[in-house]
């Protein structure tokens, strides 16, 4: 029989060993999922936009930078392979997108650069451990079966207390959703 241990260390200098996010950051950073910055910070209570999400949440699944590098196939209109700031998230958006975690707004964009928000994390997480399929949108408000499926899971039980629904999601609670 073969045991494996992760050791988990203070990986960066602003997640005290105290933050109930320090286990799920440190992890998390030792597997690749997440990163910090050149300072050694991690900065989390900064927000995550949705490519940058979308990203994590690949490298969680082990599906990280397997899709096409090109925007080509996607039906966003607002990413193309001349979008130079979000294509070096287009292997994961892809990804994502062919397999049902994603699928845009209504206007048929992606909006990379803008705030991934808490549901919709939650939404996303949801389906890429497959459990999406059957949930519908067609409640108030649209995510209201999404979160209660992730409660279910326990994806959001130590995420509700330092994130909420219709907010931008900080990198603590992102990091904390995707440990659990």
């Amino acid at each position: 029989m073969v045991v494996s241990t992760m050791s988990v260390f203070a990986a960066f200098s602003d997640v005290p060993a105290t933050a109930s996010y320090d286990e799920a950051v440190s992890a998390l950073n030792q597997l690749g999922i997440i990163n910090g910055y050149g300072d050694g910070t991690f900065k989390p209570d900064n927000d995550v936009t949705r490519a940058e999400f979308t990203a994590m949440l690949m490298r969680t699944l082990g599906a990280g930078s397997v899709g096409s590098t090109s925007a080509a196939e996607l039906p966003f209109t607002d990413l193309d392979d001349n979008n130079t700031d979000v294509s070096w998230a287009y292997p994961n958006i892809n990804t994502a997108y062919k397999n049902g975690i994603i699928n845009g707004y209504e206007d048929n964009t992606f909006r990379p650069n803008d705030n991934v928000l808490y549901e919709e994390a939650v939404k996303m997480i949801v389906c890429g451990l497959g459990y999406g399929n059957g949930i519908s949108v067609d409640t108030t408000p649209w995510y209201s079966n999404f979160v209660n499926q992730a409660r279910q899971l326990g994806i959001t039980k130590n995420a509700q207390n330092i994130g909420s629904v219709e907010r931008p999601a900080s990198r603590a609670c992102i990091a904390q959703m995707l440990y659990d």
